[in-house]
């Protein structure tokens, strides 16, 4: 209740599109809850679906995105996975053709969109450039929230 406009659009999402707008938003966050602990394991830890092995989070992703529910909030998802240790699942083929395909199917929630700032309060270190910002300069930016290292720079290091 202390997001302005969060309770009217999920009023709004339910007469327009679905029975249970409240579980919506309440998907929407497990999803990205399950990013960020499968971020910070360095394995498949999910909330929301049952498939196992380690491309789970990959075949969650496409699940989702891939159906008409979630479609408006590939950018959301884009973003907060682009900014964690899970950002190469971005590469692959299949998400990436299901993330341009939600943009075709689908106008997306920005930045001022009460959902997007919902979120942005839980995951002030993913969705908030000025407090990612300022826990990268303190050092306090969580490991599940730092970008991977890329492979020759990671190498480079270990010789170092």
């Amino acid at each position: 209740m202390q997001i302005a406009g969060l309770a009217e659009w999920e009023v709004d999402f339910w007469k327009e599109r679905s029975d249970r707008a409240r579980a919506h938003t309440a998907m929407l966050y497990a999803i990205l809850c399950s990013i960020v602990r499968s971020a910070e394991a360095g394995r498949p830890i999910l909330y929301v679906t049952k498939f196992s092995g380690d491309s789970a989070v990959l075949s969650m992703l496409n699940s989702k995105l891939n159906g008409a529910e979630f479609r408006h909030c590939a950018d959301l998802i884009e973003g907060f996975v682009r900014s964690t240790r899970l950002a190469d699942l971005l590469e692959r083929p299949s998400l990436m053709r299901i993330i341009a395909d939600a943009r075709a199917a689908e106008a997306q929630i920005g930045q001022d969109h009460p959902l997007w700032r919902a979120m942005a309060r839980l995951f002030p270190e993913v969705l908030n450039g000025l407090v990612r910002a300022e826990l990268a300069d303190l050092g306090q930016l969580p490991e599940w929230a730092t970008l991977p290292l890329p492979a020759a720079t990671a190498e480079r290091g270990k010789m170092e």
